[in-house]
């Protein structure tokens, strides 16, 4: 069970919600509704309460323009509402309690660039659900079959506000259940990945011992189409060509973990593993988040959303990201861990270009090897190797080529920051090259010397201590490193400035590494890796 805070309203001894109704409801002048039998009429709204038939209750109306509910039951029809006089109410009906066709229904928020909502009865003024966030399952609640549609607001939003969102009608069977996924950008101009509110039927198959029965949902924006692939050490199953907000069930087996991924235009685009699922369950497995980018809020990296039938929900992170740069004088590279020689995880990558690739969440890490790119495989000898850290499922890193080194970052910068640009130094020169460590920052129009230091003492090897950035406003720089307590003479610089051939300055909101690497002092060389967009780029 979630946060959630559920609110119930209850109208004639039934629980629903504020306009759930698609009862038979007249209308202010209607005639009266459809008698039972045997019943004894309630007119002109004269109350007849808790008067029995033959064993069934008949409920008048409210006399001087209350409203008149007349349960009948053998067959007949709830009447909700008379007129202003109290006339319309139905006949008392004989033989049992009145009953309306029911439905049940959950909602489960997936859409990462949108807030906690408030759910509302389209029209109504009374809160239904309050504040369900990403990655959140209401309970299941009881409805009455028929149409329905919902407004949805910021959590904590006033009533008398404008709905953010107001979802297209939608049709309930008597005696089915449905999870309503909230998908798209919540705001987004083009149609194809707006917000909208996706209503999936319970249909799945019988339940068998040692299969799971799962409804995959494509809820991810970014992708078009996507063939997903899962396969477990005991089957495989292929899902190819689903189409953006599409949907398909599966049997997957429940003995084993399972190697999810997905592939767009040719390419795996995402790794993940699902984890055994429990035998004989259904559950909803969700494809959301904004791929290219870590987990953690508020980027909301790809992932699994699996909500079971109680409503619980988990999250299935995708394996690691590795962005590797090269920035070292060795020729074009392919990348392969020692482990696995002949796993090609990059090809042919370029000095000075950057790459990607995933690995499994390891505690231990991994032996990152280079090798000549006209190498049958990773078993030759290497031109660089280094070890990575721990990698954490979610979690996105930086690794460099620099002379015979590989060294490997956690990405970690402060992503709640859009007002600065954020800056983390790495020393990759050569050791002995400089001196032990180096500072960052502007230098002057002539490049010759820093005229202020925005990142201080980075060691060699090294990435600067403040993990979440440090912060520069945005617009034109050109950064250079000098050897730290020093502003004179700089080592490198890099002009960001948006003209000519240089690169773009950076923007509000920016996080970036600026990596200083080189055999020599002489040779000495800055890149910068802009994290904020997706899949990285160096500049």
């Amino acid at each position: 069970m979630n946060n959630s805070n559920f609110r119930f309203l209850s109208f004639a001894s039934l629980s629903l919600f504020i306009g759930l109704t698609p009862l038979a409801c007249g209308d202010d002048g209607d005639s009266p509704g459809t008698a039972g039998k045997g019943g004894t009429s309630s007119t002109a709204g004269k109350a007849n309460v808790g008067g029995e038939d033959n064993g069934g209750t008949s409920n008048g109306g409210t006399s001087n323009g209350g409203t008149s509910n007349g349960g009948t039951s053998n067959g007949g029809n709830l009447n909700l509402g008379g007129d202003d006089n109290g006339v319309g109410g139905g006949e008392g009906g004989a033989g049992g309690e009145a009953t309306v066709a029911k439905s049940r229904l959950r909602v489960v928020h997936a859409s990462p660039n949108a807030p906690a909502v408030d759910i509302y009865v389209k029209g109504s003024s009374a809160v239904a659900v309050e504040n369900v966030e990403y990655g959140e399952a209401t309970e299941f609640l009881e409805v009455d079959a028929g149409t329905i549609a919902f407004d949805l607001r910021a959590a904590g939003a006033e009533v008398s506000e404008d709905a953010a969102f107001t979802s297209e009608d939608i049709t309930l069977e008597e005696g089915a259940e449905y999870t309503l996924v909230a998908a798209g950008e919540l705001g987004a101009e083009d149609e194809e990945v707006s917000f909208r509110i996706l209503p999936l039927q319970h249909d799945f198959d019988a339940a068998e011992a040692g299969v799971a029965q799962a409804r995959v949902v494509h809820a991810t924006t970014a992708w078009e189409d996507v063939d997903l692939d899962l396969a477990s050490t005991e089957d495989a199953v292929d899902l190819p060509g689903l189409a953006r907000f599409g949907s398909e069930t599966v049997a997957l087996p429940t003995t084993a973990t399972d190697d999810v991924s997905f592939s767009a235009a040719d390419a795996v685009v995402s790794e993940l593993v699902l984890p055994k699922l429990a035998s004989e369950s259904e559950v909803f497995v969700i494809a959301t988040g904004n791929p290219g980018f870590p987990f953690r809020a508020p980027a909301n990296g790809f992932a699994l959303l699996v909500v079971d039938q109680d409503g619980k929900t988990s999250w299935v992170k995708e394996n690691p990201w590795i962005h590797v740069l090269h920035a070292s004088d060795v020729g074009t590279v392919d990348f392969y861990t020692s482990a696995a020689p002949t796993v090609k995880l990059e090809d042919n990558l370029a000095q000075g270009a950057l790459g990607a690739f995933q690995l499994r969440a390891s505690t231990t890490g991994y032996t990152l090897k280079a090798v000549d790119a006209d190498a049958p495989n990773g078993s030759v000898t290497n031109d660089a190797q280094g070890t990575t850290s721990t990698l954490i499922v979610g979690e996105h890193y930086l690794s460099y080529l620099a002379g015979d080194q590989i060294r490997t970052i956690r990405e970690q910068f402060d992503l709640t920051q859009t007002d600065e640009v954020l800056l983390r130094g790495v020393h990759g020169v050569k050791a002995g090259a400089v001196a032990a460590g180096v500072d960052f920052g502007p230098v002057n129009v002539a490049g010759t010397e820093l005229t202020s230091v925005l990142v201080a003492g980075v060691a060699p090897g090294l990435a600067s201590s403040t993990v979440t950035g440090d912060s520069v406003a945005p617009g034109a720089l050109t950064l250079g490193v000098a050897a730290t307590g020093t502003t004179t003479p700089v080592l490198a610089t890099l002009a960001l400035t948006g003209t000519a051939s240089t690169p773009a300055a950076p923007v509000a909101g920016e996080r970036d590494f600026v990596l200083v690497t080189g055999a020599t002092a002489a040779a000495a060389k800055l890149y910068v890796v802009d994290t904020s967009v997706a899949g990285w780029s160096v500049r």
